[in-house]
């Protein structure tokens, strides 16, 4: 019936809804028989009670599902990220494969004592270098892969402590360098290297004295802590050059700097694992010995050149972030801020002027002729 009356009613133009009011208050139908829900827009006045409502058509909102798939390469922007935890595991696994091999020949026991002794003292050392606490207490000697564990841990603790901020990101990586000098000083300070044919002139020493060590096993210690060095620096680098995206401050020198040492620390690394592996081999050849098992030592050598790859292109696309430099040159005396001054209108850019020419002596006696 309700629907027969609202059709002749619209037949004839006859409106059917009747003012409304509420305390005496006059108010719009926002809904009438329709279901869908009406965009208004309302004026309200002061010192005068209710608002007025106006229609602005009904809202209809269209929703398309797109499944998400694989970025356009054409389009697609590449973010690389360097991550030093592959290097840590291959640590893990070829130190503790060395050990065994060690351990399961009954005449090298003496060297697998002086090993574990040496590990101990750079250990103890390098706590107290950077005034931590080492992270497990097992023997090494039951678990020698406690060794890097640990070595991690303790490089981890310092620089945790480093803030890597906007002023002090260079010389917080200058620490941390400095740290991994002095880690690969530490055998060194312990062991006298000597030339031997056999493990019989090996002999295990107290924790503290001075041993004697064959060359090779100086070199399995020192390239333990050279890998753990660079995961260090690379997890480090790749966060220096994450913060440098959201705040720059480092020039391309800098980041070309930074890249530079640790892709010098990868270079000394691969060659001294390749010459692990070629005095192996000849030592199994003059001794007439089967072939040495280096997979673990291919893993390493493929796992560092992996790992240079992102935090070269990372520091790469940093750098063709920044805008191209262009060299000027200065016509009359002035100083860093006169020079902004003239150049940009702002004499507060000197401190960027002074970041891009690192080299510059004598910020406040500039030369006409002179270029920055």
């Amino acid at each position: 019936m309700a629907n027969t009356i609202n059709e002749i009613a619209s037949a004839l133009g006859v409106d059917l809804l009747m003012p409304a009011s509420f305390r005496g208050v006059e108010f719009d139908c926002l809904f009438t028989r329709d279901t869908l829900a009406k965009d208004t827009v309302t004026y309200a006045y002061p010192y005068r009670d209710g608002e007025e409502v106006e229609p602005v058509n009904a809202v209809i909102v269209d929703l398309v599902f797109v499944e998400s798939g694989k970025p356009d390469a054409l389009f697609a922007t590449t973010h690389y990220e360097a991550d030093g935890d592959s290097i840590f595991d291959s640590a893990i696994s070829w130190f503790g494969d060395a050990m065994d091999t060690l351990r399961n020949i009954q005449q090298d026991i003496a060297r697998v004592t002086n090993i574990i002794a040496s590990a101990e003292y750079v250990v103890n050392a390098l706590a107290n270098e950077v005034q931590s606490t080492i992270g497990s207490a097992l023997d090494y000697l039951d678990y020698p892969t406690a060794f890097i564990s640990d070595l991690k841990h303790l490089t981890g603790a310092f620089t945790e402590r480093l803030s890597l901020s906007e002023a002090s990101r260079l010389s917080d990586w200058n620490a941390l360098t400095g740290l991994k000098n002095t880690m690969l000083t530490l055998p060194a300070q312990r062991t006298t290297a000597q030339q031997t044919m056999s493990s019989g002139s090996v002999f295990a020493s107290t924790l503290r004295h001075a041993s004697v060590m064959p060359q090779s096993d100086t070199e399995m210690i020192n390239q333990a802590i050279r890998l753990v060095a660079v995961s260090e620096m690379t997890d480090t680098a790749s966060d220096i050059f994450v913060n440098e995206i959201a705040s720059p401050t480092l020039s391309s020198t800098d980041i070309e700097r930074i890249t530079g040492d640790v892709r010098t620390l990868i270079v000394e690394a691969i060659a001294a694992q390749r010459a692990s592996v070629s005095t192996r081999m000849a030592t199994a050849v003059r001794e007439q010995a089967g072939t040495p098992d280096t997979r673990q030592d291919q893993a390493i050598i493929a796992t560092l050149q992996e790992s240079a790859w992102p935090l070269q292109e990372q520091a790469r696309g940093l750098i063709l972030a920044l805008p191209p430099l262009v060299q000027r040159r200065v016509t009359r005396r002035c100083n860093l801020p006169l020079l902004a001054f003239e150049w940009y209108g702002d004499a507060s850019r000197a401190t960027q002027l002074a970041r891009l020419n690192p080299s510059l002596r004598e910020s406040n006696n500039l030369n006409p002729g002179d270029v920055l």
